[in-house]
C-alpha cells in the first residue's frame, strides 16, 4: 500500500504552528489582495469588451453548474481537515468518494440539459454552456482532493501561488477571447479556465495528496454520517445565494440577470477587501477569548463595528462614484445597475457583519443557529424576490437582498444574546444613521454642481465629511480608547519581543 504524505503527519506545536499560521494568513492576505486587483481589471475590461446579455446567458448556466457543485457537497473538506486519524484507508475512501460525486455531478448536469434548454424560451440558456460546465465540474470536484489536502498541511503558500497563477491564467484567456470577439465564449472560458489550472496544478506542480483510492465501507459510514450533519445547512446557505440569479433569469430574462449579477459582484467588493482579512483574523482570537464573556464581547464589538462602519463608508463611496465608473470606466450600457447597486447599500453594509456572526456562533458551538437563521431568511427572501421581480423588476430583487440580510440579523441577534452582551445602537444605529444622512447630502451637493468631476468630488468629499463628523460626534470617545487599547497591545509585543531577545 502507498504511503500517505503529510496530511497524517504530525502538526507543527507551540511556538512553530504560531510562525506557520503567520506565514500563512500573510500569504493568503498577499494573495487575496493580488487576486482582487487582477480580477478588477479583468471584471473592468470584460465588461467594456461584452454585453449585459453575455453575462446573463454565463450567469444562468452557472446557476445550475453551482446547483450540481452544491448538491454534492457534504464539507468534506472540513471533514478532511478535523479528521486526526486519517489512515490510508480512510483517506483513500475519502478520496474516491470525493472521484464519485464529482463524475455524478457532471453527469447529472449533462442529463438535466436538454429538459433544461426546453424549459426556457429560445436562446436563454445554451446546451453548449451547461455541457462545458459539467466538465468543469467534474474537474471541481477532484480539484478539491489536493486543495483540502494542502490545508490540511499547512501549506498556505502554495495555495497563495495557485490562486495568482488560475486568476493571471482567466485574465489573459477571456480577455484574449473577449477581444477577439468570442462573445461569451470568454466568459465560460474564464470559469473553466480557472478551475482547469486549478486542477492541472493541484495534481502536478503542488500535488499534496498521493495515496490510493479505496472502498472501506467502515471509512465510508463515518463519511456519511458527519457529511449528511453538513448537507441541510450548506443547501441552505447555496438557496440563499442562487435563488436572486435563479429567479431574475428565468423571470426577467439573461440581459436582466446579467445586469443584476454586475450590481452583486459589485456589492461584494467591501467584504472582499475589508471583511474577509478581518473575519480570517478574528475568527481565530474568538477561540482564545472562549472563557472570558467580556473580553469575547470586546472583541466581538470592535471587529464588527469597524467592519460595518468601513463597509458603510465604502459602500456610500462607490454608490456615489458609480455614474462616473458607468459613463468613463466600463460603459453606458451597464447604466441599468445605478439604482440596484444603491438598492443594495443595506447589503454591502451587513454582509461582512454577518460572516462574522457566523464565524462566531460556529467558534461558541452553536451551529444550529445558522441553520435557523438561513431558514428564517429564506422565508422572507423567496416571496420578496419574486414579488420583486413582478413589481419593480431587477431593482425589486435588490431591495428583497437586503430585506433578506435584515431579517437574519434581526434573529442573529437574539442567538447572539446568550454569547456576547449587545448594544445594538452603538453597534448599527449610529452608522446607519451616518449613512443615510450623509448619503442624501452627498447626492443634493452633488446635483446642485454642474460639471461632471466637480460634482463627482463634491459628491465624495461631502458623503465623507458628514459620514465622518457624525460618527466622530457620537463615538469620538470610543475612537480614542480603541486607539489607545491598540496602543498598549503594540507597545505589550514590542517589550515581550525584546525580552525575548
Amino acid at each position: 500500500m502507498e504511503a500517505e504524505t503529510n496530511p497524517q503527519a504530525t502538526p507543527p506545536s507551540g511556538g512553530g504552528l504560531g510562525r506557520v499560521a503567520v506565514r500563512g494568513t500573510a500569504a493568503s492576505m498577499a494573495a487575496s489582495l493580488g487576486t482582487l486587483a487582477i480580477g478588477g481589471v479583468r471584471s473592468i475590461v470584460l465588461a467594456r469588451l461584452l454585453d449585459p446579455r453575455d453575462f446573463g446567458l454565463v450567469a444562468m448556466g452557472l446557476v445550475y453548474y453551482a446547483l450540481v457543485v452544491q448538491l454534492r457537497s457534504l464539507g468534506m473538506g472540513v471533514i478532511f481537515i478535523g479528521q486526526r486519524q486519517r489512515t490510508p484507508a480512510w483517506s483513500g475512501t475519502w478520496a474516491a468518494a470525493q472521484v464519485a460525486m464529482a463524475v455524478a455531478g457532471g453527469l447529472l448536469l449533462a442529463a438535466a440539459t436538454p429538459a433544461l434548454v426546453a424549459a426556457y424560451p429560445p436562446g436563454e440558456i445554451r446546451a453548449s454552456i451547461l455541457l462545458v460546465f459539467a466538465a468543469v465540474s467534474v474537474a471541481n470536484g477532484l480539484t478539491a482532493i489536493q486543495e483540502h489536502s494542502l490545508r490540511a498541511e499547512l501549506r498556505f503558500g502554495a495555495l497563495a501561488w495557485m490562486d495568482l497563477i488560475c486568476s493571471l491564467s482567466m485574465g489573459v484567456v477571456s480577455i484574449g477571447l473577449a477581444w477577439a470577439g468570442y462573445g461569451w465564449w470568454a466568459l465560460v472560458a474564464e470559469h473553466a479556465t480557472g478551475v482547469m489550472m486549478r486542477c492541472a496544478l493541484g495534481w502536478t506542480v503542488y500535488r499534496a495528496w498521493r495515496g490510493r483510492l479505496m472502498w472501506n465501507r467502515q471509512a465510508l459510514q463515518s463519511l456519511w454520517h458527519l457529511g449528511r450533519e453538513n448537507w441541510l445547512s450548506i443547501n441552505l446557505q447555496h438557496l440563499l445565494d442562487q435563488f436572486d440569479d435563479f429567479w431574475v433569469g428565468t423571470a426577467l430574462g439573461t440581459a436582466a440577470l446579467g445586469v443584476y449579477s454586475k450590481a452583486y459582484e459589485l456589492a461584494g467588493y467591501p467584504r472582499r477587501i475589508v471583511g474577509t482579512p478581518v473575519q480570517r483574523v478574528v475568527g481565530a482570537l474568538f477561540g482564545m477569548a472562549l472563557d472570558d464573556r467580556l473580553r469575547l464581547s470586546q472583541l466581538f464589538f470592535r471587529a464588527s463595528s469597524t467592519l460595518l462602519r468601513a463597509s458603510c463608508l465604502l459602500g456610500g463611496l462607490m454608490a456615489l462614484a458609480l455614474p462616473e465608473f458607468i459613463t468613463y470606466v466600463i460603459g453606458n450600457k451597464w447604466a441599468p445597475i445605478l439604482w440596484p447597486f444603491r438598492l443594495m447599500i443595506v447589503y454591502v453594509a451587513l454582509d461582512a457583519v454577518l460572516m462574522l456572526v457566523g464565524t462566531l456562533l460556529q467558534v461558541v458551538g452553536r451551529p444550529s443557529a445558522l441553520r435557523k437563521a438561513r431558514l428564517v431568511q429564506l422565508v422572507a427572501f423567496v416571496p420578496g424576490v419574486i414579488a420583486g421581480a413582478a413589481v419593480w423588476g431587477v431593482s425589486g430583487v435588490a431591495v428583497a437582498a437586503d430585506l433578506m440580510l435584515l431579517v437574519g440579523g434581526a434573529f442573529l441577534v437574539r442567538e447572539l444574546r446568550p454569547v456576547v452582551d449587545l448594544n445594538l445602537w452603538r453597534l448599527a444605529g449610529r452608522p446607519a444613521l451616518a449613512l443615510a444622512i450623509a448619503f442624501g447630502l452627498g447626492l443634493w451637493a452633488g446635483d446642485l454642481v454642474a460639471s461632471t468631476w466637480a460634482s463627482l468630488l463634491v459628491r465624495l468629499g461631502v458623503f465623507t465629511a458628514v459620514f465622518s463628523a457624525i460618527l466622530l460626534m457620537m463615538e469620538g470617545r470610543e475612537y480614542r480608547d480603541g486607539l489607545l487599547w491598540l496602543w498598549e497591545l503594540a507597545t505589550a509585543r514590542v517589550a515581550r519581543m525584546r525580552r525575548a531577545g
